[in-house]
């Protein structure tokens, strides 16, 4: 079954005009709004995991947005938090480019095997153009969520 990533997005899980100074600084406000949410269980412990994850492989896709993502025990459920910041931070991306838009999701084990596909799709959408300027350009968190309900049902 293909998740649909609306199902991983909440309202409440989008923040617009953060200002983190750093990448660290970002993952760590993300994991507690996470957390807060009653998503993960633990800030502290997926943060441990969305590090680990940046290890091996930095999650800045190019143009300007990072998708953190990890498989944690403390995820209780598949969800996506969405920063839009009012700075650029450097987040090891891909093509060099400093990062704004920063959506991180926590993923419980029983979606290991669902969540690729997901990670692909939206992957596919983060990279078109139009929907990157829509995007990067969002004035506030109600916009950003009806622009990414608009794209689930491209």
């Amino acid at each position: 079954m293909l998740l649909e990533f609306m199902n991983i997005i909440r309202r409440d899980m989008i923040a617009c005009g953060v200002h983190c100074g750093s990448k660290q600084e970002c993952l760590q406000s993300m994991t507690r709004m996470l957390e807060v949410g009653g998503i993960v269980s633990s800030a502290e412990e997926f943060l441990i995991a969305v590090n680990e994850r940046e290890k091996a492989l930095s999650t800045g896709i190019g143009y300007r947005i990072a998708i953190p993502h990890a498989y944690s025990k403390t995820a209780l459920q598949l969800k996506t938090a969405v920063y839009l910041l009012d700075n650029e931070i450097d987040f090891d991306a891909l093509d060099g480019q400093s990062v704004r838009l920063v959506l991180m999701t926590a993923i419980p084990e029983k979606d290991m095997r669902s969540y690729p596909e997901l990670l692909k799709r939206l992957s596919g959408l983060l990279q078109q153009e139009t929907t990157r300027k829509q995007l990067l350009e969002a004035t506030g968190a109600d916009e950003m969520f009806e622009i990414l309900k608009r794209l689930n049902e491209d």
